[in-house]
């Protein structure tokens, strides 16, 4: 019976609940012989099941990650800067510091690190500004510094404000590096960001870009966690590989946005 009842969990998911549905749709109708009226139900399931219950976005989502990854314990790496790419949290007014930490807040922790590791002499953190706080307006970096300055680490903090994408760090990024005569960067972002946002920081900074990863969700991650994303397939679509799709969707469009633009 308890069997039964976690093979049925899933359909407390709106997204299984769609996907059940136009399955029966599609079934009733190809049954009663409306072969053209199943057309679109029969097409939504197949698509839910690609993207949600085959292992498809493991490994579109894998070519993303491992495609930049250079070892960040090489003992001869050393460079001016850190920057830790922008989108790390929302803003929260009943958390500590004001943060509410998403899963790219592994940026922060990354960046942290490298400097205290002795990659770099400073942390840049950038990020875009709150605009809701019309009383004490405030932006992301300046949140995260509050918090790093709260926790007491002595390492230097420099913050870029207002920035609304990658193309808006690197360019507020470049006024940094030629003002200060920087001539190697290392930009920390999410794995599956990295080959968007390396783009365009080599297009617009004159300065060696050197990218480094975190917040993988596929790549090191424990088999505990990774099995139920990287069964063959499973019989309903489970939200991580639809997560998994959507993110590398996202970057998909966003490389030939900036490709468009002439931004990369």
């Amino acid at each position: 019976m308890m069997q039964f009842i976690r093979f049925l969990a899933p359909l407390s998911d709106p997204v299984v609940l769609i996907w059940s549905f136009n399955l029966i749709v599609a079934i009733t109708l190809l049954f009663q012989g409306k072969r053209r009226k199943a057309i679109i139900p029969l097409i939504t399931c197949i698509f839910l099941f690609l993207v949600g219950s085959t292992n498809l976005p493991v490994f579109l989502f894998k070519s993303l990650e491992e495609s930049v990854m250079p070892d960040a314990s090489d003992k001869d790496l050393k460079a001016d800067a850190v920057i830790v790419l922008g989108g790390t949290l929302g803003l929260s007014n009943f958390d500590a510091f004001s943060l509410n930490l998403s899963s790219a807040g592994d940026r922060i922790m990354k960046g942290v690190e490298l400097v205290r590791g002795g990659k770099a002499e400073r942390l840049v953190l950038t990020g875009p500004d709150y605009d809701d706080r019309a009383t004490n307006p405030i932006s992301e970096p300046e949140l995260i510094r509050n918090w790093l300055k709260a926790w007491g680490l002595n390492i230097e903090l420099v913050t870029v404000r207002g920035t609304q994408s990658s193309y808006d760090e690197a360019i507020k990024v470049r006024d940094l590096v030629i003002t200060n005569r920087w001539k190697k960067v290392i930009i920390v972002s999410s794995a599956y960001h990295l080959p968007r946002a390396a783009a365009v920081f080599r297009k617009q900074v004159p300065a060696e870009i050197i990218p480094i990863g975190c917040d993988f969700q596929v790549l090191g991650i424990p088999e505990s966690r990774t099995s139920r994303i990287h069964l063959p397939f499973s019989f309903f679509p489970k939200k991580e590989n639809l997560n998994l799709f959507r993110w590398y969707v996202h970057e998909m469009f966003g490389k030939l946005i900036y490709h468009w633009k002439g931004w990369t």
